[in-house]
């Protein structure tokens, strides 16, 4: 089984339509399959912020927001009741080895813990489609795959994992 992170913004996408929904989708209906999805606690925090933050901007209503935060919950524990998602408390290794990545590649502090979770957690990959992530494909053993690509190239990155 190959275990896949998902990365907030990329996992966000799966809830709320926008460019990458397609793609997320995809991969949620392979998990349990081909994948294991894995994520940070704090992912549950980031999303529900992205709701509260559509809410703000007036695109979701407050009824829309309390059922779609709900809605989302919901989900992500039948994912993991199902055992197709795992999620991955922060702990205080995490947090040295996030501090260190923040020093060195100057990360923000919520990118770092998703990075290094994902690495503690034994993730061949992730998925995003957040800017600061993407650029550390260089230095980290993680394979970044964003979210936003074609679905055909998207597919085709995900392939290369079984090769």
């Amino acid at each position: 089984m190959i275990y896949i992170y998902l990365e907030p913004s990329a996992l966000f996408k799966a809830y709320i339509p926008e460019q990458g929904s397609d793609n997320i989708e995809y991969i949620l209906s392979k998990l349990g399959v081909e994948f294991t999805g894995i994520t940070s606690r704090w992912t549950l925090l980031e999303i529900t912020r992205g709701f509260v933050k559509r809410k703000n901007l007036g695109e979701l209503t407050p009824k829309e927001l309390k059922e779609i935060v709900a809605f989302f919950l919901d989900d992500i524990n039948r994912l993991l009741v199902s055992r197709k998602v795992k999620i991955v408390d922060v702990t205080k290794s995490i947090i040295e080895k996030s501090i260190s990545l923040i020093l060195s590649k100057n990360l923000y502090a919520a990118d770092a813990i998703h990075v290094q979770t994902a690495v503690y957690s034994g993730a061949r990959v992730m998925l995003t489609d957040d800017i600061h992530i993407k650029r550390l494909a260089k230095i980290t053993p993680l394979k970044i795959i964003s979210v936003e690509l074609t679905k055909e190239e998207f597919i085709r990155q995900i392939n290369t994992l079984f090769s």
